[in-house]
């Protein structure tokens, strides 16, 4: 198990002690987290349900956590043949966590730790969040560039959108091109409620951050 494995590791867990071996599994994890993945921390509540594999044949969408999980790896699995299915899974999401303090949030490829499609729905607390929906709200809430496509100083070289209502996030976020390298996010209840912000954030994940529990020692 974990704790084994983390035990083997250690050259200081000879005695097998339990302080010891609760020390070496912190250690496991932390050196596990010093990567380039930027995803969630894999404790059980961060794993697919179970059943999800054989569910998700169905093509369904199942909550686990604070995540939707579907069908297919990642962005990188997303086609014109397809991005219907993931349309569905965002408004799902969207159920769950729609109003003006929520991020639904898609992490990409080397930036995950789970290799299962899944879709965060937080309620995004701190600075972080708070100051990058209102950035983006003052770029984006009025008639010049709603609905164009705006850069400018925003995480990871990316770019942002406004829509009316609730989009299909996944179409409208793929006609600025490939996503598969992309963090995709979606503001709902932006604009003063109006609609929604979609936000594209290129090789990197700012999850943690939105959600406001980034913590450096762990990344």
């Amino acid at each position: 198990d974990e704790v084994s494995v983390a035990l083997e590791a250690s050259d200081d867990c000879q005695d097998g002690t339990s302080s010891c071996a609760l020390n070496a599994l912190q250690l496991s994890r932390r050196n596990h987290t010093l990567n380039d993945t930027d995803d969630d921390l894999l404790d059980p509540s961060d794993l697919p349900p179970p059943e999800l594999k054989k569910k998700t044949r169905g093509r369904g969408w199942w909550p686990g956590g604070d995540k939707l999980w579907g069908s297919g790896k990642g962005l990188e699995d997303i086609n014109e043949g397809n991005v219907g299915y993931y349309n569905a899974g965002m408004r799902a999401a969207r159920a769950r966590c729609g109003g003006p303090d929520c991020a639904l949030i898609v992490n990409p490829m080397h930036h995950r730790t789970v290799e299962q499609f899944h879709i965060h729905f937080a309620h995004y607390q701190g600075k972080y969040g708070a100051d990058l929906k209102s950035k983006l709200e003052k770029m984006l809430c009025n008639g010049k560039t709603k609905s164009a496509w705006i850069h400018g100083h925003l995480p990871c070289h990316g770019t942002a959108t406004y829509a009316e209502g609730f989009p299909d996030v996944f179409s409208l976020a793929m006609e600025k091109g490939s996503i598969d390298h992309a963090s995709v996010i979606a503001w709902p209840s932006s604009c003063g409620g109006k609609g929604t912000i979609i936000e594209l954030a290129f090789h990197c994940s700012i999850e943690h951050q939105i959600r406001g529990d980034f913590d450096a020692r762990y990344r």
